[in-house]
Parts: C-alpha cells; structure tokens; sequence
C-alpha cells in the first residue's frame, strides 16, 4: 500500500461515487482502507515458531496503520474503537524513538508476551512486524499484595476512628486485561483510503473516465500542500488573505474540517508551524504565502482538466 492518503469524502470524489457506495465496496472487501494516527508509541512484536507473541521493539509512530477489516469496519460505520489486535506499519520511515532494549520494570514479560528478542531498525523487517498499542505495565503479585496490606491496614485505623474507608482498588485487573488498554483509540475521522487502492480498483473496473490522481514518485508528499488543496476544493478563488484566516479558524477548531491529519502546531499572523508525519518541522511565511498558494491551485486546475 502507498500513498496520498485521501479521507473518505475525498476518496469518493475521486471516485465519482457517494459515501455508501464506497462503504459497500469497503464491507465487500473491493477496497481496503486504513487508519491514521497522531504520534502514539507503539509495541512492535512477532509470532515465534508456536505462535506466541515476542517483543521485538518499542518506538512512536505518526504515520498509517492497516488493521484488519473486521476491526476497521466500525469506523466505516461512524463508531469509535479501541485496537486490541495486531496492526501493520505502512511508513516504516515515519518511526521514531526506536528502542530495542525491554521496555519494562519487570523482568517476567507481561502477558500475552513470552519473551523479548531484540530487533535492529530496519525498513523490510517492520513491514513484517506486528504493531500493538503500548501496554501499561501490569502489576505484579508481590506489589499487589503490597498494596493489599497497606489498603487492610488502612481500613483496620478508618474502623477504630469509626470512619468508612472506601475498600476499592484493593485487586488489581490482571496484567493481560491492562494490556491493550492504552493508546488503542481511533475515531472515524482517521479513516484513510491509500492511492494504490484506488487505482487497483479502477484497473479493475476498467473505469477509465475518472482517474485516480498519480502517485508522484520524485518527491515525498508534502502535507501542506495536500491540506491547501482541500482548501481550495472547497473555494476554488480563496484569497491568500481569506485561506490563512480559515487555517487560523480550522486550527482553533475542536473537530478541524481542513487540517484532517493535525500538521499544523502553531499559527500568527505572520507565520505558520506545521509538522510533517516524518517529524520535521516546517514553517511558511505569510509573506509568501500567496505564491505557495497558487502553485496548489493550478496544481488543482490541472488535475481537474484531467479528469
């Protein structure tokens, strides 16, 4: 799978097909979408030779995810989820923070792991690799018991004083419970559809009169770009003026229409701060932001006379 990435309603448009026509292809398996995620720190493991789970490496990761479609499909549908199976990274260059070394206190593995075995960073081995939320760190038995004592000892003082001492939190959730409890949420707006779906989909179709933008392959996509073109879409004679105030606006926004994959940090009157999935960091001047602005829009005129 490779990218643009393209939010439902731009996958449609490219398309030329509603939104429920696009998820019944989805639920008939035609099409197979992913999920973006912000940064989020991500357990990296493998299968050994009897099926067990073995860490390989920890890191953090903003990039696409591809998940199997059976847990996908909620999304699609306008429900929210929580991960709590493997996922594969489909950027290996946007990780970061790679660390091999056991990410723990304890030294017995938390379930479901059964070991660790280091991995060395490398592109080929990640597409391999199975990505899991990062696991809270479970509670062992011995502090466990620890903490019951204190939490007896406690209501033993509470009933001499003849006060109530509130007896919850004295067991712990057992650490396989805890495991896939954290940075495992994904909402609806991070549905993604990749190019290459997309294309595969038209070759097979034989549909030749809406064609899927092309892939460029001389350059990495620059996300500005892609999140001025949606401006654009939206108002294709916006002023420099008049679209730097609705990033102003989008960026304010609890639920940004535009800014769907959050790259931009920070926005003045005169500058603006935008991260890119890689981690750089960018800025464009107002100043010069007419310029940059109308090179996206006749990159749209092209691509519309095209089509």
């Amino acid at each position: 799978m490779y990218g643009p990435w393209y939010p439902l309603e731009e996958a449609c448009e490219i398309l030329g097909m509603r939104r429920s026509e696009l998820s019944y292809l989805i639920t008939k398996g035609e099409i197979q979408p992913v999920a973006f995620t912000v940064e989020r720190p991500l357990l990296l493991t493998s299968r050994d030779s009897e099926g067990r789970w073995i860490g390989r490496a920890s890191c953090r990761y903003r990039g696409h995810l591809q998940m199997h479609p059976n847990v996908i499909q909620p999304l699609i549908d306008g429900e929210p989820i929580k991960v709590k199976s493997g996922m594969a990274v489909l950027e290996p260059d946007a990780i970061g923070n790679w660390s091999s070394s056991y990410p723990f206190k304890r030294q017995d593995p938390i379930p479901p792991l059964s070991g660790w075995k280091p991995a060395v960073k490398d592109a080929e081995l990640i597409r391999t690799l199975i990505a899991l939320p990062f696991p809270k760190e479970g509670v062992s038995t011995n502090s466990a018991l620890t903490r019951a004592t204190k939490h007896l000892e406690k209501a033993l003082e509470a009933q001499k004083a003849g006060e109530r001492y509130e007896m919850g939190g004295l067991f712990p959730v057992e650490d396989n419970q805890l495991f896939f409890d954290q940075n495992n949420e994904f909402s609806p707006k991070d549905v993604r559809i990749p190019a290459s779906e997309i294309e595969s989909y038209l070759n097979r179709s034989n549909v030749t009169e809406t064609k899927a933008p092309p892939r460029d392959t001389s350059q990495k996509e620059n996300q500005l770009h892609t999140l001025l073109f949606r401006i654009i879409q939206h108002n294709p004679d916006i002023k420099a003026k008049q679209a730097w105030a609705l990033l102003e606006e989008d960026h304010e926004a609890d639920t940004p229409k535009f800014d769907l994959d959050g790259i931009i940090q920070a926005i003045s009157p005169t500058e603006l701060e935008w991260l890119s999935r890689y981690g750089n960091t960018s800025y464009q001047k107002f100043s010069s932001f007419a310029p940059t602005l109308s090179k996206v829009r006749r990159k749209y005129r092209e691509n519309k006379e095209a089509n």
